[in-house]
């Protein structure tokens, strides 16, 4: 990278660009975007190149945000055949891309439950979350921080998600700051073109806080961006989401999971249900969501009343009352499955049971129990 010093000695005698508009003679080097297969692995493929420079600005240090995605010195590798690269520690968040098994990426925090990593980089740039159950781990995972972004994207204000609003560079070159001022360090030139997410906004609105400018995230001056989606709705950086907000919470979840239990089948995986009142009786207008590796499968029907079957047709000890069954005969079992009872209107009503797969798993028949408190 060219030195500040060097600019402006290059620059003696001559008008100065503008604050953060960079102009410099840049070298190209190879950039990749991803692409999907038939088979929804992420492959990368060149696209054309890109350029760097340097910057006729003075860099000063410090960062207020972008040690959110610097390694740490621990690593994941993907240890099941696919999984899922989401925007946020939640099965709820936007798959970014698919990761096969092998490929190994930098943990750069991890969630404030500790069930999910985050993980630099995708093959675009991208810091994203992987579940831990389908990855293992190498280096001090132990002390790993809770990324601070998990506040930003699980608390978002006004409605704002992640992704909903972009920033497009609209000069030719940029500089990408660790803080919301001009003296702050230089993350990074970008150039015209480029576009990253909005994460947040300074308190005066006229920086933009993006993601992921080389594998962190920057900040970049509202004169030289155009925005793209709802930008009203970015939340002010380090302000959490009003209290407004929880009226947007789900309802109280009013089963209890007493169950959970698997039986030996290998023809394909079949997911029983009892779902009873306090007293043991069997309730109907109940269902199950499920999910394999965060994505919904296709469940149709509604439990019955009165009189519950059986999981097995004669007395034994794997014997079963059930008033539901979906089955999946199908789907390839591997893969972290997640049920759910809901209610007649979809709405969860009990907690989530997982269970955790292997392509040829001798104990495909999956057992809920829940129970109304």
């Amino acid at each position: 990278m060219l030195l500040p010093g060097l600019l402006m000695g290059c620059n003696r005698g001559q008008a100065q660009p503008a604050e953060d508009a960079v102009t410099a003679i840049r070298q190209p080097k190879p950039t990749f975007t991803p692409v999907v297969n038939e088979a929804n692995i992420a492959v990368a493929q060149p696209t054309p190149a890109s350029t760097e420079g340097g910057d006729a600005s003075a860099a000063g240090q410090g960062s207020q945000s972008a040690s959110i995605a610097q390694p740490t010195g621990a690593m994941v590798i993907v240890s099941d055949p696919l999984v899922n690269l989401r925007s946020g520690p939640g099965l709820d968040y936007d798959i970014v891309a698919v990761a096969e098994r092998g490929e190994e990426f930098d943990i750069t925090g991890k969630s404030s439950d500790g069930t999910w990593w985050q993980i630099c980089c995708t093959v675009d740039g991208s810091v994203v979350w992987i579940i831990n159950e389908l990855a293992d781990t190498n280096g001090p995972v132990d002390s790993v921080p809770v990324a601070e972004g998990d506040a930003v994207a699980a608390a978002p204000a006004g409605g704002f998600s992640v992704g909903q609003v972009k920033a497009t560079v609209n000069i030719p070159l940029l500089n990408a700051r660790s803080e919301a001022n001009t003296t702050s360090e230089v993350v990074a030139l970008v150039e015209a073109g480029q576009q990253y997410d909005v994460l947040s906004t300074s308190l005066a609105r006229d920086w933009w806080q993006v993601c992921c400018v080389d594998g962190r995230e920057a900040w970049l001056n509202d004169e030289f961006v155009d925005l793209q989606g709802p930008a009203a709705t970015v939340p002010i950086f380090g302000q959490t989401a009003p209290a407004a907000e929880a009226e947007a919470a789900p309802a109280a979840l009013t089963f209890d999971l007493t169950d959970q239990e698997q039986f030996a089948e290998t023809t394909g995986v079949r997911i029983f249900l009892f779902v009873s009142d306090a007293e043991d009786r069997a309730l109907g207008d109940y269902s199950l969501t499920v999910s394999k590796n965060g994505n919904a499968l296709a469940v149709e029907g509604a439990s019955f009343g009165g009189q519950p079957g059986f999981t097995w047709p004669f007395q034994d000890a794997r014997q079963r009352s059930q008033n539901f069954k979906a089955e999946f005969p199908g789907e390839d079992p591997a893969g972290v499955w997640e049920v759910q009872l809901v209610d007649g209107n979809g709405e969860p009503a009990g907690p989530a049971a997982t269970f955790e797969l292997a392509a040829d798993d001798p104990m495909q028949e999956l057992y809920v129990r829940y129970k109304r408190r």
